[in-house]
């Protein structure tokens, strides 16, 4: 289990940095497009989140000074980087939605608690155990923060996707970007699930090491960066099954 949860971190890592490279790089110099923003979503999940958390649970670090300021360093680009999400969704889907401005703003302020609350959480900590217990209420509230915007991401794409195929259909989409809307809907919902999985593990009492949970957090993750590959760095194959020029 420890070999395939550090084989999927890894993949991950590399695969979500990579995107987060492109995109920035796609952005250009001014960095203020919807590229940009999703770009330093991944680059503050996949490049900062996962690095910083795993080393903080590395065995004598978890209730130290040093272990505490990188788990507090991971959350925090973690919770930046749920942030960008629901930006990305709002701009690129919703752009003049009341209703989605509104939910963006919450958000922020809800990882603004979070951050707080989980802070004061853990300086106090004396144990690895001790950790871990006073985040869980904290935990799930950023399970929920982020599962919010992967459900919304999906429900968006799979509308435009939907739309966008019917203009293929005319000549008048690209059917790559057509075939991306979808792989990002897919991937989002795979995300979703992990995520409803990781909470369903917790609520029921289980730790997230152990087989099970394991397993099923690493499928899902395999299942995500996978399409997410195929959507920002398709293949050769790919883009001839598609269609893609």
């Amino acid at each position: 289990m420890v070999v395939l949860g550090a084989f999927s971190i890894l993949l991950a890592i590399g695969v979500g940095v990579t995107i987060g490279w492109r995109l920035t790089a796609v952005a250009g110099p001014n960095g203020g497009g919807s590229e940009a923003i999703l770009g330093r979503a991944f680059l503050s999940i996949f490049g900062l989140t996962y690095p910083l958390m795993a080393i903080s649970r590395l065995p004598g670090l978890p209730a130290t000074a040093v272990g505490k300021m990188l788990f507090g360093l991971g959350l925090l680009s973690a919770l930046f980087g749920l942030a960008s999400f629901y930006v990305f969704t709002r701009r690129v889907f919703r752009p003049e939605g009341g209703w989605a401005a509104a939910l963006v703003w919450a958000a922020a302020a809800a990882a603004v608690v979070i951050l707080v609350g989980s802070a004061w959480t853990i300086q106090g900590a004396v144990d690895k155990q001790a950790v871990v217990d006073g985040m869980r209420p904290w935990a799930f509230g950023i399970l929920f923060l982020a599962a919010v915007p992967f459900v919304w991401t999906a429900t968006e794409s799979l509308v435009y996707y939907r739309r966008m195929r019917r203009r293929v259909a005319l000549g008048l989409a690209d059917p790559l970007t057509t075939n991306r809307f979808l792989l990002w809907a897919v991937a989002a919902i795979a995300a979703a699930l992990q995520i409803a999985i990781m909470a369903a593990f917790r609520a029921a009492g289980w730790a997230i090491m152990a087989p099970l949970p394991m397993t099923a957090s690493c499928g899902t993750t395999l299942l995500t960066i996978g399409f997410w590959y195929l959507a920002f760095v398709p293949p050769a194959w790919y883009r001839t099954r598609i269609g893609a020029p």
